[in-house]
């Protein structure tokens, strides 16, 4: 996508995002936050939500698809602006963000 096209789409997604209730605005965000990440972190996501906390361990236990790649996964789990550090334990989601993931729970 060009610098203007991509301008159009955000032009447009912040309409649609003004126009529909302030209750479902944190859900259209973060779906499309999602949207945007690779599918093996996606998932990964999703099944950490389920979780007060994780850390490289609980990925390779909750999704043994990925248990090779959980150190990797859990690097770029920490980079995400909503995985705060979780003291002595590893990280978690912000409340928020964790709330939107179990009320649109999908299974891993």
């Amino acid at each position: 996508m060009t610098n203007k096209s991509n301008q159009n789409w955000l032009d447009n997604f912040l309409k649609k995002l003004e126009a529909m209730p302030e209750s479902e605005r944190p859900w259209a965000a973060t779906k499309l936050y999602l949207s945007t990440l690779p599918e093996s972190l996606q998932t990964v996501i999703w099944k950490m939500a389920e979780h007060d906390y994780f850390d490289a361990q609980t990925i390779a236990v909750a999704c043994p698809e990925f248990a090779k790649q959980s150190e990797k996964l859990y690097l770029q789990l920490q980079e995400l602006s909503f995985v705060e550090e979780f003291p002595d334990r590893g990280h978690n989601f912000h409340e928020l963000t964790r709330e939107q993931l179990l009320r649109h729970t999908r299974t891993c």
